[in-house]
């Protein structure tokens, strides 16, 4: 039970997922993402091996169809995955396996793909999308915390939230966001907490990284 959005940011050419679920962990099965290249989802009865082969099969230039096409080849199961993709140029691809016998559905916009199963009604993956395009000058986190809010206001899933996560890459190796909550009454709420506190940090740990003269002082963060 778990939905969740993968997105080109069409002004800055970030890349980044949001998830929402009831069990632990989806941050690191269920979401992934590459600078320059694009973003996988891997959810429903979640294999997290085929988001590197989604990545893999992106980096070696296939588009989101042929990316999709690749996944579900590789896995022995693949009528419980639900999957999703977004390429480097923003063109997406669903997969959404015969086994999964929960509500599920998903929704796409330029660059974005929305998708859920064990939702209440096929509307929340409707509600993602627009929570995402609704302030479209808004950094590219809040947009992607917004499709979680439109998801849930949308009807969300049946049972209870209790993780959350975002990710977030740039033009760099490593994510430049990576916040996860985990076995919260209120996942959203603290995954937005988290951002808030977060985002004024992310050019100081990007300096750190790949100019620490330039940073500041080690003493004042972690």
């Amino acid at each position: 039970m778990t939905f969740s959005i993968a997105a080109k940011c069409l002004e800055t050419g970030m890349f980044g997922c949001a998830i929402t679920t009831t069990n632990m962990a989806c941050g690191s099965r269920a979401i992934f993402a590459k600078a320059g290249t694009g973003a996988v989802l891997s959810q429903s009865w979640s294999n997290p091996g085929l988001g590197p082969v989604g990545i893999q099969l992106l980096s070696e230039g296939k588009n989101a169809e042929e990316t999709i096409k690749g996944i579900v080849k590789a896995d022995r199961f693949p009528g419980w995955r639900q999957l999703a993709v977004v390429d480097k140029d923003g063109k997406t691809a669903v997969h959404h396996g015969d086994k999964i016998t929960s509500i599920k559905s998903h929704a796409t916009a330029p660059g974005a793909i929305a998708a859920g199963n064990g939702i209440v009604h096929e509307r929340v993956s409707n509600g993602m999308i627009e929570g995402y395009l609704r302030n479209p000058k808004m950094h590219f986190g809040y947009r992607l915390l917004h499709a979680l809010d439109g998801g849930v206001a949308a009807g969300g899933q049946a049972k209870q939230l209790h993780s959350a996560a975002l990710l977030i890459v740039d033009d760099l190796a490593f994510p430049i966001v990576d916040l996860r909550v985990e076995l919260d009454s209120d996942p959203l709420t603290k995954l937005r907490f988290l951002w808030e506190i977060y985002r004024p940090q992310i050019e100081t740990y990007r300096l750190r990284a790949m100019d620490p003269g330039n940073a500041p002082s080690p003493d004042l963060l972690v």
